[in-house]
């Protein structure tokens, strides 16, 4: 079956002409001179493999929105997802004709026309997996667009219709060693850890104001380090117990070696990585490691584990001292469970017939209750978005979600849970194990239509619980931001953790946001206002924004650049900026993550509504 997909895009800050990049050129040129490219790249994918395809514009002259139509063969490609990169995916209509899915989306990176600006702008990354060996074909056809005087839709090239083609070549198995598995003990299951939840967040009362313009925030730092090239891991075959549990015992030679393999990531740590094979019958599975693996507790040093359900990322100081005393391994598991047993009928609405994963921590067969809010631990289940999800109008995949539940059945939003279309996995982090479902819920509010803008940052951010509206289902985006509300949404969305301490002397425990403050205050994230005080419901500037932005950034692996002045030169109000705001403002303008209002204005001072705040917290915690 044909699949079409129709896509209205981006009123982008350089007013950029779009098109796809799929390859082999093939340009076509619309009446007012904007330049629309077709090329096809790479031209091979592996079977079960995934390709990008990225819509790009060149020489605009005067474009504030496209839509084009691309069509497909959805028994031989399947459209994994949609990464924005400067502007926000909105639905603007729906409908099936023939048995194609046609699907408009809306982008938007500002809401305001700045002038015509000849240039060249990647709009939106595709990932496409590829299903079964042969040829591929992906066609762009459709052209319509819209001009930033009239904001009417006229017609650019509707007749144009340009084809990339794809090679599927079949997929190979790797000739990897397969060290012999030393012992199979049978790991305990089901333990029961102690939740550590967060207070339910709620809006602090703001008064409703004329919105600020929108931060122009950029997910794409340009400093942070290159990732070497991962390796094959290193291939473990499990042996099956009793229990169904497939044990893939790894011993300290074993890991020496792998180690001598060893890849750096984004963050600069280093990553040892195995694969456990798939095991025929298997319930669950459980990589066996020696504990003197986790010896030193260094944090710069991680274990990546592969199985057939999920992926772990253990980092080295996921133990604390006393939980593996006395043992000589430890595993880990991942079991797919039954979500008939989740008991909140809500909640099994929402995962359906998506998987349940309960994860689990044994030393020498003994239950290990883990919690180490110091060193998550980040999960990756893998799922693929069904048809209803991925063709969802308002791009379906940013409301896929994850839901801890704990011991007694309480089920609680994992809001730093994001969908990665690449490895066609759902990935978060957590600092506790239990079990984790995936569910879809697409939270809407009533009073965005004057914020389009700013509709799918919040949806999203809402539906995985890192914001929340009214009790009458309003977001009062207008409003402007509290320190409390823009801290609490930053830290959830980003998965930062810590060890509780003493929080600011104006945050009580029972507050809403105190946990997320708390962790920001731990984290130098923020350091409050002075005399160890927060100011929690105090409306939150610009620069503040920026800077609490910056900090988590830095946390997160996502900033490198170092700012100072020089790096404000090009605005205006430069001298409005408090001395403790600069290196974090000019570090995010080095980095190409930020770059003002427009028209050489930072507004350091002004307020940050609500609205935008959700974009600029969106757009961070999209960029990881």
């Amino acid at each position: 079956m044909k699949q079409a997909l129709a896509t209205l895009l981006v009123p982008v800050l350089l007013l950029c002409a779009l098109g796809a990049a799929f390859g082999a050129p093939a340009p076509a040129r619309a009446a007012s001179g904007n330049r629309i490219d077709l090329a096809a790249g790479p031209g091979s994918a592996e079977e079960g493999g995934t390709f990008k395809a990225t819509v790009r514009g060149t020489q605009a002259t005067d474009l504030y929105a496209l839509q084009y139509t691309l069509e497909y063969d959805e028994t031989e490609l399947q459209l994994v997802g949609i990464a924005y990169k400067n502007g926000y995916a909105q639905s603007a209509a729906h409908e099936a004709k023939s048995g194609h899915l046609v699907r408009n989306t809306y982008a938007l990176l500002n809401n305001t026309i700045t002038g015509a600006v000849k240039a060249s702008l990647d709009i939106a990354e595709m990932t496409f997996q590829a299903l079964k060996p042969g040829s591929a074909a992906i066609t762009l056809e459709g052209l319509l667009a819209y001009d930033s005087s009239s904001g009417n839709m006229d017609t650019i090239n509707e007749n144009t219709r340009a084809q990339a083609t794809i090679t599927i070549v079949a997929r190979q198995t790797p000739e990897t060693p397969t060290p012999t598995p030393t012992s199979t003990p049978t790991p305990a299951v089901t333990p029961t850890p102690t939740p550590n939840v967060s207070p339910t967040p709620i809006v602090s009362a703001t008064p409703s104001v004329k919105p600020s313009a929108t931060p122009s925030v950029s997910p794409t730092p340009t400093d942070s380090p290159t990732p070497s090239v991962s390796p094959m891991p290193v291939a473990v075959t499990p042996v099956v117990s009793a229990d169904g549990t497939a044990v893939g015992a790894i011993s300290r030679q074993a890991y020496d070696e792998a180690r001598q393999h060893a890849t750096k990531d984004a963050k600069g740590n280093t990553v040892v990585s195995f694969r456990l094979d798939e095991a025929p019958g298997a319930k669950a599975y459980a990589p066996q490691l020696p504990t003197s693996v986790f010896a030193s507790g260094s944090s710069k040093e991680k274990v990546q584990i592969e199985t057939p359900m999920g992926s772990l990322s253990l980092p080295g100081d996921m133990f604390k001292k006393n939980d593996l005393a006395g043992a000589a391994n430890v595993a880990v598991s991942i079991a797919l469970v039954d979500a008939d047993d989740v008991t909140d009928p809500k909640l099994k609405n929402k995962i359906g017939d998506r998987p349940v994963v309960e994860l689990n921590v044994s030393a020498d067969g003994e239950a290990v209750k883990w919690n180490n809010p110091k060193a998550p631990v980040t999960v990756s289940v893998r799922y693929t978005p069904t048809a209803a999800e991925m063709n969802d109008p308002d791009f379906g995949t940013d409301f896929i979600a994850i839901w801890y539940i704990d011991g007694k059945g309480k089920s609680v939003k994992v809001p730093n849970a994001r969908y990665d279309a690449e490895t066609g996995a759902i990935v978060f982090t957590t600092t506790h194990f239990s079990k984790y479902a995936v569910a879809y819920e697409h939270a809407t509010f009533g009073d965005l239509g004057d914020t389009p803008w700013a509709q799918a940052a919040v949806e999203a951010l809402a539906s995985k619980g890192a914001m929340e509206g009214t009790a009458e289902g309003m977001f009062r985006p207008a409003a402007n931001i509290t320190r409390a509300d823009f801290v609490g949404a930053l830290v959830l969305a980003l998965g930062l953790s810590a060890e509780e301490d003493a929080n600011f002397a104006d945050i009580p425990a029972d507050r809403p946001y105190a946990a997320e403050i708390g962790i920001a205050k731990q984290l130098g994230v923020s350091q409050g206002i002075g005399d160890n005080r927060f100011a929690p419901d105090s409306e939150l500037s610009r620069q503040d924004m920026m800077v609490l932005t910056a900090r988590a950034m830095r946390l997160a692996g996502m900033l490198d650049a170092a700012g100072d002045t020089a790096d404000l030169a090009g605005f205006f109000d430069r001298g409005d900026v408090a001395d403790y705001a600069v290196e974090s403002i000019a570090a995010l303008v080095r980095g190409g993550v930020i770059e003002g209002e427009g028209d050489g204005v930072l507004n350091p001072l002004g307020p940050v509504t609500r609205a935008a705040a959700a974009a600029a917290v969106y757009r961070t915690a999209g960029a990881r």
